[in-house]
């Protein structure tokens, strides 16, 4: 047996070696179709399928299955992010947890430079930093490369700032140096001491852009934000959970404690106005939810995209695998009489089969191997889309071990695919026809399948051009959308004072100093400052609590801005005025709102003059619109 397949094989390879043009050619079309196939499934593999590099995965879960990053006050119907002081009721009252972890939603930007001796730096550079509880490490299971991670000793008020450093950032951005561990580091303005490296390879607990260079822990949050903290703020919620089950515990009976537990805490915190704010709070709700797989923002985020392009890539693959069984088949027509002479030597018709499989099969096998190239290349590309402007994506582009099985897999099954008609072709050589001379009716037979194939083609081929040309219909109408603003001429830079840290008293100064300097600049028609820029997929949410409707809270979304901005923007005003040199920190609050906020909330009325606030009933009069 063994010796048929090395004869098989040696004649395949001799077969195609004198048909270059062929060979290559069939090679380089399955490179394409296995590459993209390939490439899809490498992030298939690193967004849902893969877990995170921890202890135990699967007794992983979370209190929670939403993306509400990163500050929500108010209620929430799926509740996934917690005030720190609901997470220690939770992590109190919940025995179904061996341990549960808080950490921030969403790791923000910070600046860090090195303090005292020759590596000290002088200015500071963007890293991004990340608060967590004192046992987020060791709920994942996970040991230091160096030094130490953080302890449950180190989340406590009044412990010795640390924090641990990602080894990725301490491999790029400091040469592994082990001077590192212990030294101390300026963070916003504020020392800390490096406690550890993280081991490689942990980029945090969710899979997404710039993940964590540096954690720290909860209890040094009022330390780095000072007046800004929200530690103790029961009204804003900040902290994703994430906890260890212990052996045979009830995920259905976790869930319903979690949602007596978070009624609970909200009856004693902050406990229902009226019936209308009573009912928002029986509507909201905890999903426990499997999390060895993190926080799994960009499965939910691309799941359903992932799935359409590995159907589009398989229907790609497909019309490959048409294309050249026609090939094939061709080839076949040409080499009737070869094959004629053949069957009457006495060939067995399973062994030319075989042949022609085999043949199919090694073709197969060299398109998957160029395609590896493919797709590393093709996946690499699609990283730096999905993740266009981050300075890192933890996505690994080279083939891991399941990626290269997938590609195997690939390969074996479409030789097999396109090998098929061409070997049922060749079992059906009639060697007294061809040696008659009748090569018409031997050709005439194979055209049946080589038809159908040509229909499965067009099919197939109909399918994606009409749904490219859907797509471009869709990319166009996106594109030409008006969004309220008009970003022609409008250019975003991003600033951020406390970088170079500045003390937080003259950090106001210094901004009203850049917006003057911007507005210098020749060209410039105008310029003004906002906390988040339109469309940049982030804002600040939090309750708000209406004068004419004290027992509701709603939690919209909002923006902090300077005078000129909705003229900076090009966004028209249909009532009232925009913000102007009025507005001081001394006079009365004011506040804009669009019409989708006037619409829902003052519906059939004029929504100038109207108040809110935002928080507790007791600020519900504090902005005027």
């Amino acid at each position: 047996m063994f010796d048929g397949v090395s004869k098989d094989l040696r004649f395949a390879f001799r077969q195609l070696a004198q048909s270059k043009g062929f060979t290559l050619t069939a090679v380089l079309t399955l490179a394409l179709g296995i590459g993209a196939n390939t490439a899809i499934f490498t992030l298939v593999d690193a967004v849902m399928l893969r877990s995170l590099q921890v202890a135990d995965p699967p007794r992983l879960y979370r209190l929670g299955d939403d993306d509400n990053c990163c500050v929500i006050g108010g209620t929430q119907s799926h509740f996934s992010i917690y005030a720190y002081p609901l997470y220690v009721y939770l992590r109190d009252h919940t025995p179904e947890f061996e341990q549960m972890a808080a950490f921030q939603g969403g790791p923000s930007r910070v600046g860090v430079r090195r303090q005292g001796g020759a590596a000290a730096g002088i200015t500071s550079v963007p890293f991004t930093d990340q608060f967590v509880s004192g046992n987020y490490f060791s709920m994942f299971g996970l040991r230091p490369f160096a030094g130490r991670l953080l302890a449950p000793s180190d989340d406590q008020p009044g412990a010795a700032p640390v924090a641990v450093m990602s080894y990725r950032a301490w491999e790029q951005h400091y040469g592994a140096d082990p001077a590192v561990i212990g030294a101390a580091f300026v963070v916003d303005g504020a020392p800390v001491t490096i406690a550890g490296i993280a081991p490689p390879g942990f980029f945090g607990d969710t899979l997404g852009p710039n993940p964590p260079d540096f954690w720290l822990p909860l209890a040094t949050e009022p330390y780095i934000r000072k007046r800004n903290s929200l530690l103790d703020r029961t009204d804003q919620h900040w902290l994703y959970i994430i906890g260890r089950i212990k052996p045979g515990a009830s995920t259905a009976a976790l869930e319903s404690r979690a949602n007596v537990e978070l009624r609970q805490w909200f009856l004693e915190n902050d406990p229902p106005a009226n019936d209308a704010a009573r009912r928002d709070m029986e509507r909201q709700h905890i999903v426990v939810a499997a999390a060895g797989g993190g926080v799994a923002l960009m499965k939910q985020h691309y799941e359903h995209d992932l799935r359409l392009l590995m159907a589009i890539t398989g229907l790609v693959l497909l019309i490959a695998c048409a294309n050249l069984a026609n090939l094939q088949l061709a080839r076949g027509t040409a080499n009737a009489g070869q094959m004629s002479i053949r069957v009457a030597l006495g060939a067995q018709r399973a062994r030319l089969v075989r042949q022609t499989l085999t043949e199919s099969l090694v073709l197969a096998v060299m398109g998957g191997a160029a395609g590896l190239l493919v797709a590393t290349e093709l996946a690499r590309f699609l990283i730096g889309l999905a993740f266009h402007g981050a300075n890192y994506a933890p996505i690994d582009p080279t083939p891991s071990l399941p990626v290269l099985g997938f590609a195997f897999l690939l390969s074996l099954i479409t030789g097999a695919v396109f090998g098929i008609a061409p070997a049922w072709s060749a079992s059906r050589a009639d060697p007294a026809a061809t040696l008659r001379g009748a090569g018409r009716s031997a050709a005439s037979r194979s055209t049946l399948p080589q038809r159908s194939l040509v229909v499965l083609q067009a099919a197939v081929s109909l399918v994606l051009l009409a749904g490219a040309g859907l797509m471009v219909e869709t990319f166009g109408n996106l594109a030409s959308q008006f969004f309220g603003f008009l970003p022609q001429g409008r250019m975003v830079a991003k600033v951020n004072a406390g970088f170079s840290s500045y003390a937080p008293e003259k950090i106001a100064a210094i901004y009203r100093d850049v917006e003057r300097q911007l507005k210098e600049i020749p060209g410039v028609r105008n310029a003004s400052l906002s906390l988040y820029s339109p469309m940049s997929g982030n804002n600040w949410q939090s309750g708000v609590t209406l004068e004419s409707q004290p027992g509701r809270q709603f939690s919209p979304v909002w923006d902090r801005v300077s005078p000129a901005f909705f003229d900076t923007i090009g966004a028209r005003i249909l009532q009232g005025r925009g913000f102007d040199e009025r507005d001081t920190p001394d006079a009365p609050q004011v506040a804009a709102v669009n019409q989708a906020f006037a619409g829902e909330y003052f519906p059939n009325q004029n929504p100038l003059g109207k108040r809110f606030g935002l928080g507790a009933t007791a600020h519900r009069a504090d902005y005027q619109m």
